[in-house]
């Protein structure tokens, strides 16, 4: 049992920004270019140069499934609102969409464009979304019609010479949000694909990445300026068309001027975070003190390809040098929980013990007299709405026991494949081809008297007997002889 040094917060992890790096996932030798984690924070999705995606328990850090389907590395990957599926997109230009339990593809499709960002709708699972950097165009796939919508904005004068370089959806899906390279963000109604309004942001600075947090609707910004940001989404909506949105909080290296190329931000929407494209180190800023933690360094020499902050956990994952490198806070065991004044020393000394210190209970006190208690009922199958695995706002009347008697339920925990776990490990002094030989049969062991052979000894009885005969005596008188 380990107890946290400090408060908890309500999903039970550890407070505070990342401070160290904590391990590295295996994956058997892949070489990883993009992650994702689903949103209840339970798996991982990881792509690889090899175009194979790898699935990994986050708790066990085992890879339970790999998906194959891409002849060539992946460059952008998504869950589905309810973490059945996953939307992939490669630098071979196809995209696939597919059935985690199963492993299948559902659908390809081939769209002749390299570096495509791919995106689920957050509430539709039906609804993927694809922006092709080579044309600048955004297209929506209608899973279950086979249909394909494009977004449309360049009859707007305004926006004729600007070319869409990132998107991302709003948290509840009702708006797409679109920057460019001309520092413009376009905003397009996600159920209708049509274009809405477009604000400026800065002046003419290409936006590289658009981050939405999980919690009171921020938007942060990566842009060509070097400056990270932050708005609010109300800010976005109600601007006028064209004008400045005024940020909420901006954030840049005054010093070094670095050039951020990811950022994140952490499940409770205090804490932001930035990688450069130079080096593997991580910059944080808290939004609530506008202060800077201390910067997370991983392996010197590692560029990373990519970035996100745990979904539920205050832990970051970075792509860096083929590998997932988790950065996190270590648990401080403090003994002083376990019992009431409890203190905790350092040196030895001498300890005088006093009249009932260590007695189980007061010998002298009376028997406390036992009030019957009536019987609690305990549903243990049933879990109750304010355990469910999300705490958002956008689900107080999902009720999560009725959709799975309904086969609605969401992919929570990804099931194991039997063959991802068992395989062979080359580090070990084992040989596949060798142990499957049969076995020689045992050797049948000697007994002791077959190896060593006893010497024989000598039959007195016969030598008196051939004596007796050879002297020509009878065997009376040899009797009488012997008795005289």
């Amino acid at each position: 049992m380990m107890v946290e040094s400090e408060d908890s917060s309500s999903s039970q992890t550890l407070s505070g920004p990342p401070q160290e790096h904590m391990c590295e996932i295996d994956l058997r030798g892949s070489h990883a270019t993009v992650l994702k984690i689903n949103r209840f924070g339970t798996a991982v999705a990881i792509g690889t140069h090899s175009g194979d995606i790898v699935i990994v328990d986050y708790t066990t850090k085992i890879i339970v499934k790999e998906l194959k389907g891409h002849p060539l590395p992946v460059s952008s990957i998504d869950w589905s609102n309810d973490g059945k599926l996953i939307a992939s997109a490669s630098e071979d230009g196809t995209a696939n969409v597919f059935n985690v339990d199963s492993t299948e593809i559902l659908c390809s499709y081939n769209f002749n464009s390299c570096n495509n960002q791919i995106h689920f709708h957050p509430r539709d699972n039906n609804i993927v979304t694809i922006l092709k950097p080579k044309d600048s165009s955004i297209t929506s796939l209608k899973l279950d019609k086979k249909e394909e919508v494009k977004y449309e904005y360049r009859h707007k004068p305004q926006l004729s010479e600007d070319n869409i370089t990132t998107i991302a959806y709003s948290q509840r899906g009702k708006f797409l949000i679109a920057g460019t390279n001309k520092s413009n963000l376009i905003l397009f109604d996600a159920k209708t694909f049509k274009y809405v309004k477009h604000m400026k942001q800065a002046n003419n600075h290409q936006v590289r990445q658009i981050y939405v947090s999980k919690k009171k609707d921020l938007i942060v910004t990566n842009s060509s300026d070097r400056y990270i940001r932050v708005f609010k989404l109300n800010s976005i909506v109600n601007a006028k068309a064209g004008e400045m949105v005024p940020y909420d909080s901006r954030y840049s290296d005054a010093v070094s001027k670095r050039n951020y190329m990811f950022v994140g931000m952490s499940p409770d929407a205090r804490y932001v975070c930035a990688t450069e494209n130079s080096s593997h180190e991580i910059t944080i800023w808290d939004l609530w003190t506008q202060t800077v933690a201390t910067p997370l360094r991983g392996t010197i020499g590692n560029i990373p390809s990519d970035l996100q902050w745990h979904t539920t956990r205050q832990e970051i994952l970075t792509v860096a040098g083929g590998k997932v490198h988790v950065f996190g806070r270590r648990i401080v065991t403090t003994m002083s929980a376990f019992a009431p004044n409890f203190k905790e020393i350092n040196d030895n000394f001498i300890h005088v013990e006093e009249e009932g210190e260590f007695d189980m209970y007061d010998e002298d006190a009376d028997e406390p007299i036992k009030i019957a208690e009536d019987d609690v009922e305990v549903d243990i199958e049933a879990l109750p709405l304010s355990d469910m695995p999300w705490k958002s706002d956008d689900e107080e009347d999902f009720d999560l026991n009725e959709a799975e008697k309904q086969g609605k339920a969401p992919l929570i925990m990804v099931p194991a494949s039997l063959d991802n776990i068992i395989s062979y490990d080359p580090d070990e002094d084992s040989d596949p081809e060798y142990d499957r030989l049969e076995p020689e049969p045992p050797v049948k062991r000697k007994r002791d008297d077959e190896i060593f052979r006893k010497p024989r000894l000598p039959d007195f009885n016969n030598i008196n007997r051939v004596r007796s005969e050879s002297s020509g005596t009878s065997s009376a008188d040899t009797v009488e002889i012997t008795k005289n």
